[in-house]
């Protein structure tokens, strides 16, 4: 990396929310397949949210397991818990946390 490569960056970013939007997932995709998961089911959760969620909420929710298509309740596993700063950094900057610990 270099000051010219770093000055050019802004001119290579889509223009228009919907164009960022898709940018973005489509990093998300190309990420391995775990941290896309993660990502993706992060995303997931927050946007069936019907309120901001803490750090603490969203992990819980990653950290339980089920079966898909099941209604028996999920399993959580401690164990499974994925750092605040992971989740953000896999969602490719479409989460983020504010200063009152929310993923919004």
């Amino acid at each position: 990396m270099n000051v010219t490569s770093l000055l050019e960056t802004p001119n290579s970013l889509p223009s228009g929310l919907e164009a960022m939007y898709d940018h973005n997932m489509k990093r998300i995709q190309g990420l391995s397949p775990q941290e896309s998961k993660i990502a993706k089911l992060a995303l997931l959760r927050v946007l069936h949210s019907k309120t901001n969620m803490t750090v603490n909420q969203i992990q819980g929710a990653l950290a339980t397991h089920y079966e898909p298509g099941s209604f028996e309740v999920g399993k959580y596993d401690e164990g499974s818990i994925i750092p605040g700063e992971v989740i953000v950094s896999v969602c490719c900057g479409l989460l983020h946390l504010s200063d009152s610990v929310e993923l919004d």
